[in-house]
């Protein structure tokens, strides 16, 4: 591991300690929007950095700190660390919050999509219903009916 995804690896370990307090504290949709005027102070980087950055996001929320019950459940612990860092990044986003029906159990997920594809998944759109979709190229959320 390189000394700079050593030191994403920590700001993500950081910013993921404090994702249960945040998602406490504020609703999503505010959660959201606050990650997005984040942006406005972040800096493009290469194209690089967003493999660089998945691979990072997707090592740290596997650790086993995290599976602990006060953190969200690892695709939203992922899909949020995900929209934050790659935000941050200028990367233009989405992230989506879909469910869906199996039997008598209503299941949920989420995902994060740049250019209208998943990051690290296969097309989850197909499996689950969209029912919230937040990106950082538009500061309007876009909640869509099941």
């Amino acid at each position: 591991m390189s000394l700079s995804q050593l030191g994403l690896a920590v700001r993500v370990g950081a910013w993921l300690s404090f994702l249960p307090i945040l998602l406490r504290t504020r609703t999503l949709p505010h959660l959201l929007k606050q990650f997005a005027a984040l942006r406005e102070q972040s800096r493009r980087r290469s194209p690089g950095d967003l493999e660089e950055t998945i691979q990072v996001v997707a090592r740290v929320c596997r650790l086993r700190i995290f599976r602990l019950p006060i953190f969200p459940k690892s695709c939203l612990r992922r899909s949020l660390a995900l929209y934050y860092f790659l935000g941050r990044s200028g990367h233009p986003i989405e992230i989506h919050i879909g469910v869906r029906k199996d039997g008598r159990d209503l299941n949920g997920h989420s995902w994060v999509t740049l250019g209208g594809r998943a990051l690290r998944e296969r097309n989850p759109a197909h499996i689950f219903n969209t029912i919230y979709s937040y990106g950082f190229d538009s500061s309007r959320s876009k909640a869509q009916a099941s």
